[in-house]
């Protein structure tokens, strides 16, 4: 059993990889923001660049530096969940007050971008996001119900799941004109 817990954080890492990566499709705000905005930023340079100082490594570089920006999540996440191994009393105090905290935020993304969301990406979009989101929330608080009576580490390192791939994926979606 202690290997299966072991290897929790590794397995998570790269299923948030996934989440960031998928969750671009929908141009949800935090994946935009650690995949594709970094890949515009490296056009953008690469073509103020002279002519003379362009070159296919240089490029494959700067596209590779800018993919690294989707490990950052990846990387938060494996060294939280570590800490949820280690503590994971104090995890089950300290993430469901994270949580409401994104929770309110959350709510707020919504109410102040609800008419463009309308105009631009339509109701079936914004009711969509809204359920996977309410989705999340309730499965965080069925495992924050749950570790009451089941004390190990893999109830809040799962909470930790949810509330990573919830914000990534459909917490922040993008309420504006699309591009």
């Amino acid at each position: 059993m202690r290997r299966v817990e072991r290897a929790l954080p590794w397995v998570g890492s790269i299923t948030i990889i996934g989440v960031v990566c998928a969750s671009i499709l929908w141009l949800s705000v935090p994946s935009f923001l650690l995949l594709a905005a970094p890949t515009i930023l490296v056009d953008t340079l690469w073509y103020s660049l002279p002519d003379g100082a362009r070159s296919k490594p240089l490029y494959n570089f700067l596209t590779g530096a800018s993919l690294v920006a989707a490990l950052l999540p990846a990387a938060l996440f494996f060294k939280l969940a570590r800490g949820v191994e280690r503590r994971p009393d104090r995890a089950r105090r300290i993430l469901p007050w994270s949580a409401a905290v994104l929770i309110v935020l959350s709510i707020t993304w919504y109410v102040v971008g609800w008419d463009y969301g309308q105009q631009y990406q339509g109701p079936v979009f914004l009711y969509l996001n809204i359920a996977l989101g309410v989705g999340a929330v309730f499965a965080m608080g069925a495992l924050a119900i749950c570790w009451r009576s089941w004390r190990s580490p893999a109830l809040p390192m799962l909470f930790l799941w949810f509330e990573f791939a919830w914000v990534l994926g459909c917490a922040f979606p993008w309420l504006g004109e699309t591009f």
